[in-house]
């Protein structure tokens, strides 16, 4: 009989710890990670690049909960990097007040405390741990984020592991992302994982992001040419709106501005870059990070690290014609390309463009056969120049991570002859664009107006033009020749768009 009671007992048990497991797989299914970004497509990270680890939580993490992120290099079983925290919504955890970090929201920087930025994060008990790596791990209820460091930046934190064991740059290979949430008591609630490489893309894009049209535009370019276009943030440049649940429809932004450039120059260290000229300004990271990376290494003439397109109608597209734009590549030694010639009606003012003036423009989209124009009125050219190699001496590496360099197709050159004509004009490279109200600088184009001068009514002229850099040399590459046929005064000669 007691042997009856005593098996009878440990059924009991035996059946009372099954329904305990069975509670708890059901507590840990009710929670899941995912890693977001990486993103699909974005999973080749330049070497030496820091980069985020972000993801969604779906269900709820207990507020002691402890979030770790780790990366392993593919057949190791140990971490070569790892993260991780206990709190959740560690807002006193955020240095908002970081020297180096750049808010653009006003004085008052308390909004950034809600930022889940893990660039941030430290044990504010301590200040010096604002200095740890290993602590660059944020969650809340909806997500979580980490910061990887790639082994070289080191102005934020220290390149230590929490074992003491320096940081060494991450070798290009095949790594693992592993993400796990856990109870305080170590039991594992929640795990995800994802493959990425460590390397550098054969083939990256070069490119403004706005506006939106010129955007897409690209990005359908990169697509079917399967390029690769950085898309995910960089490590420094925070705007988690677009990926941190708790925020969506928030205005919040804020950057540590030399991190962020100095993982964008890793992207374009030994490939093959890809540079769609638009509305590139001299203060923009196209051109002081990322061509700058190119101009300071001496790569910028090389057909196998940089190759330059434009709009062959100058624009992603022109209101005033139902015909879509395409890029076309500039060939090696090229550096001068015409894409259109507009007929303004009224005021015309050099190297300014008002968009909404182009609704009613006349324009040609021909102009290997000449354009056609009346005497005593303006045609406004518009073309595209590339980016030339500057000198060693004339380029200089800034300690935000920027590059400075000044020479570049400053001018051009119209020689006008035939039939008695010899007039020469300088006209600048430099385009602005206005776009409601607001401009847009671009250094690489240009909207040349030349007047046609009552004298040279019923003349067909030619029209020499060279280009000449900042120091006033003329640029091989820049020659071109266009041809005006000039009506007689007030004759309407002008050709329909083609």
């Amino acid at each position: 009989m007691k042997k009856i009671i005593s098996w009878l007992s440990m059924a009991c048990i035996i059946s009372t710890i099954f329904v305990c497991n069975a509670s708890a797989s059901t507590i840990q299914s009710s929670v899941s990670l995912n890693i977001t970004i990486p993103s699909s497509g974005q999973t080749t990270i330049a070497s030496g690049r820091d980069f985020y680890v972000i993801g969604d939580i779906n269900g709820t993490l207990p507020d002691n909960a402890v979030v770790t992120v780790s990366l392993y290099q593919n057949g190791s079983n140990n971490p070569i990097r790892k993260v991780h925290t206990n709190i959740k919504d560690n807002e006193n955890g955020i240095n908002i007040n970081y020297s180096k970090l750049s808010y653009y929201g006003g004085s008052n920087r308390t909004p950034l405390k809600k930022s889940c930025m893990p660039d941030l994060v430290y044990d504010p008990s301590n200040p010096d741990s604002f200095k740890d790596a290993w602590r660059k791990c944020y969650y809340n209820d909806t997500n979580f984020t980490a910061l990887i460091s790639g082994g070289e930046y080191s102005s934020d934190f220290n390149l230590v592991g929490e074992d003491g064991v320096p940081y060494q740059p991450l070798k290009d290979g095949n790594y693992t992302i592993l993400a796990t949430a856990q109870n305080s008591n170590g039991s594992t609630i929640a795990t995800t994982k994802k493959a990425i490489e460590i390397g550098n893309n054969k083939d990256v894009a070069i490119f403004r992001f706005s506006p939106a049209d010129h955007y897409q535009k690209v990005i359908d370019e990169v697509n079917k040419n399967n390029y690769f276009a950085l898309l995910d943030p960089l490590a420094g440049y925070w705007s988690p709106q677009n990926y941190i649940h708790s925020l969506s429809g928030s205005s919040l932004f804020c950057e540590i501005l030399p991190k962020w450039r100095f993982n964008d120059s890793k992207e374009y260290q030994i490939n093959r870059s890809h540079f769609y000229i638009y509305n590139v300004s001299n203060t923009a990271a196209t051109y002081t990070v990322e061509l700058g990376t190119l101009q300071h290494q001496q790569a910028i003439d090389d057909p196998t690290r940089l190759v330059c397109y434009y709009y062959d109608i100058g624009e992603p597209s022109l209101p005033n014609v139902n015909i879509s734009s395409k890029f076309v590549q500039f060939q090696p030694g090229s550096h001068l390309a015409f894409t259109r010639a507009d007929y303004p009606t009224g005021t015309s003012e050099d190297n300014q463009l008002v968009s909404n003036d182009l609704k009613n423009m006349k324009s040609d989209l021909n102009l290997t056969d000449g354009v056609n124009g009346d005497a005593g009125k303006t045609i406004s050219f518009y073309g595209v120049v590339t980016p030339i190699q500057n000198a060693s001496t004339e380029i200089t590496a800034n300690d935000d991570n920027t590059y400075t360099y000044a020479n570049r197709i400053k001018t051009l050159r119209y020689t006008v002859t035939g039939d008695g004509v010899n007039t020469t004009l300088t006209k600048n490279v430099g385009l602005t664009r206005v776009i409601n109200g607001k401009n847009y600088y671009s250094v690489f184009e240009f909207k040349n107006d030349i007047i046609l001068d009552a004298s040279w009514a019923g003349k067909d002229l030619k029209i020499a033009v060279q280009g000449y850099d900042a120091h006033g040399q003329s640029v091989n590459g820049t020659s071109q020749c266009l041809e005006v046929h000039v009506a007689q005064q007030n004759s309407s000669a002008l050709r329909p768009a083609a």
